[in-house]
This record gives structure tokens, C-alpha cells and sequence, in this order.
């Protein structure tokens, strides 16, 4: 029997300028946050940030634009034969990404369920 993955905080924000627009991931990982790129249907991992991405919204230093949280709740990420599946969950509802190696990224579609303590 495969282990059950933890549920950790996660959050979703825009963030904007000097590069094009993209989202980024943060889902907690101890004292910091492992951190995805999504840009026009791809995803990449960048560096850990520090756990403060998980609500912070407002202009980074060094002028690396801005980040503005639209979505918070809970994450987990588990590797599959083809790359990583990204869950995501907020209240009943859940989403399933597959972040596929070559950095692809396909929706594996979601559900709505009363029972949320999965």
C-alpha cells in the first residue's frame, strides 16, 4: 500500500514584471517553500523560497516585479512514473495537475467532494 501524502499550506500568486506574467507555487516544506514556475502551458521548479510567499503580496526587492496572492489553501505534489502530480484543495473542492518531465503541464480535472479530510 502506497504511504498517504500530507496535505501542507499553498499558495498561488501572479507575478509580474521584468519577465512575462506567470504564476508561481509555493507549497510549505519545513522552513521554506518549494517553489513552481507556470508560464503558457509550462511548468519549471525554481530555487526554495522562504515561507512568507505563502501570504505575501506586494513588490520584491532588487526589481523583480511584484507577486499578488490569488488562491490559497492546501498542496501536495508526489512523483508518478511521468513527472509529478500537483494536488490542490481548498475547502471541498480539489484539482489535479500532471507537471510532466520536459516541463509540460496537463489538468487532470477535479473534484467536489463533502468528505475534504482526504
Amino acid at each position: 500500500m502506497r504511504p498517504r501524502l500530507a496535505w501542507v499550506p499553498a499558495a498561488i500568486a501572479r507575478h509580474r514584471g521584468p519577465q512575462p506574467e506567470h504564476l508561481d507555487v509555493f507549497l510549505a516544506a519545513g522552513a521554506l517553500c518549494l517553489s513552481l514556475r507556470l508560464a503558457h502551458g509550462r511548468w519549471q521548479e525554481q530555487a526554495p523560497h522562504r515561507r512568507r510567499y505563502l501570504s505575501y503580496s506586494g513588490p520584491l526587492s532588487a526589481g523583480r516585479g511584484a507577486v499578488a496572492i490569488c488562491w490559497r489553501g492546501l498542496g501536495r505534489l508526489r512523483r508518478t512514473s511521468g513527472g509529478w502530480q500537483l494536488e490542490l484543495r481548498r475547502g471541498c473542492a480539489t484539482a489535479r495537475w500532471l507537471l510532466a518531465d520536459g516541463g509540460i503541464v496537463r489538468a487532470l480535472g477535479g473534484r467536489c467532494s463533502r468528505d475534504a479530510r482526504r
